[in-house]
């Protein structure tokens, strides 16, 4: 993790991920902040919505499934056992830590303490959830899966 960049306001941060993620005014920036707060630094700092990136985590996970799946299909897959295990590999742990590393989003990230510190397994498995985080308040606040779609492209998501 890059320690400098965690001394970034928050409206730095909003800056880069909306570059990152090509991401408009429709997102709202409290929504963005929130899908970068770990958990960790939430309980930490007594952080008003602690637990909103795993709730965004949740939906963004749903909707990275979706948008696999058409992707899938456009590519000429129908069988739907294929399917599934062709998405399985695109939707893992592994590889959403994969793009959101070579996307650099720990580095904008807001960490607790305890996390910068130990830069640990459980930390890297955060990286991929923020992802997901972030895919999630896009969809929140659009309700539209092209605009998650046009992230998900933009950050290379499908790029091995």
């Amino acid at each position: 993790m890059n320690k400098e960049r965690h001394r970034m306001t928050d409206a730095e941060r909003i800056i880069k991920i909306r570059t990152i993620f090509d991401i408009d005014s429709s997102v709202p920036d409290n929504m963005l902040i929130d899908a970068l707060v770990t958990p960790s630094y939430g309980h930490e700092n007594d952080y008003p919505h602690q637990d909103v990136q795993e709730y965004l985590a949740l939906i963004g996970d749903a909707i990275i499934d979706i948008v696999v799946i058409e992707h899938l299909m456009k590519k000429g897959l129908t069988d739907p056992g294929q399917i599934t295990i062709e998405k399985s590999e695109l939707v893992g742990v592994k590889r959403q830590t994969t793009v959101a590393s070579r996307i650099g989003l720990q580095d904008y990230m807001i960490w607790g303490i305890g996390e910068l510190r130990e830069e640990q397994l459980e930390s890297r498995r955060r990286i991929g959830e923020c992802l997901e985080a972030i895919i999630g308040a896009i969809y929140l606040s659009t309700h539209r899966i092209g605009h998650c779609e046009r992230s998900m492209a933009k950050i290379n998501y499908f790029k091995k």
